[in-house]
């Protein structure tokens, strides 16, 4: 069985779909993990892919095979098990009103070969046991120093100011304890 904190073995051939820091952090990792080919597609260009600079240069450091600006099509199964994924060029990200809204050429089309596919796409803290209704980032609305307009609950990271690194969170963090503490 899978132990807590432990990692099952990964796919000869991985794909993770998603262009940020965390996609990218999965692919090396798969790649340390044993995976004989790793590759990262997403919507992205190259110059708009969400991650970091530095975790681009790392994945590619570790052989990561990067697709940027292709989005995944269709799963490819053949006698049920899972063998790669068609992928589509990305002409465009967002619509002309900057909404998320990708545009696919089925005309250009890409075929990955992969026993393991790994989505890495978009995060959002869960909240439901704050009361807060499922609803994404931003839910909870707080100071500078974390307070919420619900007596001694505060708040930071994530969940008041969407997606951001482990340091943005670790500093809100901090900020709310002090907070809490003059409380």
């Amino acid at each position: 069985g899978n132990r807590q904190g432990t990692v099952s073995a990964v796919g000869r051939r991985v794909l993770v779909i998603g262009g940020g820091s965390v996609a990218l952090d999965v692919a090396v990792s798969a790649v340390r993990l044993g995976a004989a080919e790793v590759t990262a597609a997403c919507l992205e260009s190259r110059d708009e892919m969400p991650a970091f600079p530095e975790d681009v240069e790392q994945a590619l450091r570790e052989r990561v095979r990067l697709l940027p600006s292709w989005g995944p099509r269709r799963i490819l199964v053949r006698r049920g098990a899972l063998v790669g994924m068609e992928l589509a060029r990305c002409t465009a990200v967002f619509d002309s009103s900057g909404r998320f809204a990708p545009s696919l050429d089925p005309g250009e089309r890409l075929t990955v070969a992969a026993d393991q596919v790994i989505l890495a796409i978009g995060q959002a803290p869960d909240l439901s046991y704050a009361g807060a209704g499922g609803r994404g980032p931003a839910a909870l609305s707080a100071a500078e120093d974390g307070a919420t307009g619900l007596p001694g609950v505060y708040a930071g990271g994530d969940a008041t100011g969407g997606p951001a690194t482990v340091v943005a969170a670790i500093a809100a963090g901090r900020r709310g304890a002090l907070a809490l503490d003059r409380h």
